[in-house]
């Protein structure tokens, strides 16, 4: 009798959050004060938007088959798109339930000054927020004159840009930069300082792929069975580190990007120059081709 009790007590408390979950939007919000406090000596106003990152759980048996990436035991992912920071670091915005994401906050050209080293996740209609940006785990919210910007709006909603929504692909994403720029010094029929960038596949990625993330320091990132607990500020491991970036933003061979094409090639070395956005060989065969895939049915 007195199990039954206790039953229709817990019932009683489960049912309400049941019918709750049930009638709550597909989103969660979440609210970050201050975007600089744990980034170092990153000035402030130099972080316009944060890129969200939706990693996928691996739905294979094998840490490092398929491969991701050159890297080794990668996360297929996807980037999801851009919201804004305010001119305090604030930024609040909305994103999907039941996700497993990251966040990057980025300079006015897109590429990162810190990425996010584990993932969060909301509820339905859960909202939650941070302090900051790598802040100390102990550290409060700094004493301000006022409410943050971001929360005298409603939240920003996520958006896509060309990049956002689908499972990341080097060949959509990269390759095209490559074939528009660089292919008259680095193709099959004429190779400099051994380098081709030709989209051909080799050894299940491309040839480009192959010259830029092999041996010649051009890409950083992480490797396998990465050690590093701490990633310093400034975006050294990513796109701002990149010899890659650098070259191109220095004229190379009178290379010019265009915004968009600078923001394609900083969104793929910030997210550790993957290759792959999935675990299924079928569908990495079709990225390789250049084709679109969808979100995976396991997320």
């Amino acid at each position: 009798m007195e199990r039954l009790k206790w039953r229709s007590f817990l019932l009683g408390l489960l049912l309400p959050l049941v019918a709750l979950s049930a009638n709550a939007p597909p989103t969660g919000e979440m609210l970050v004060t201050d975007i600089y406090q744990g980034l170092g000596n990153v000035p402030r106003g130099s972080i316009k938007e944060l890129r969200i990152v939706q990693i996928f759980p691996k739905s294979t048996r094998l840490a490092n088959a398929p491969r991701i990436g050159i890297a080794g035991e990668e996360n297929a992912q996807a980037i999801l798109g851009t919201v804004p920071v305010e001119a305090d670091g604030s930024a609040r915005f909305l994103v999907p339930a039941h996700k497993p994401i990251l966040f990057q906050a980025l300079d006015a050209e897109g590429c990162a000054y810190q990425t996010m080293r584990a993932t969060t996740c909301v509820q339905p209609g859960e909202n939650t927020s941070c302090v900051g940006c790598h802040e100390h785990r102990m550290s409060a919210p700094a004493q301000t004159n006022g409410v943050p910007l971001a929360m005298q709006r409603a939240p920003s909603r996520i958006k896509p840009g060309e990049l956002g929504g689908r499972p990341f692909s080097y060949v959509e994403v990269v390759q095209p930069v490559l074939d528009r720029h660089c292919l008259r010094c680095h193709s099959n029929t004429k190779i400099e300082k051994g380098i081709e960038l030709s989209g051909e596949p080799e050894k299940g990625f491309t040839r480009s792929y192959w010259s830029l993330c092999g041996d010649t320091n051009m890409v950083p990132r992480f490797a396998q069975r990465n050690q590093v607990q701490a990633t310093p500020s400034g975006g050294q491991s990513g796109a701002l580190g990149s010899r890659l970036l650098k070259m191109l933003r220095a004229g190379h061979n009178n290379v010019k990007l265009k915004p968009g094409e600078l923001r394609r090639l900083a969104a793929w070395l910030d997210c550790n120059a993957v290759c792959y956005g999935t675990f299924d060989p079928a569908l990495q065969s079709d990225q390789l081709n250049g084709e679109r895939i969808p979100m995976p049915e396991i997320q």
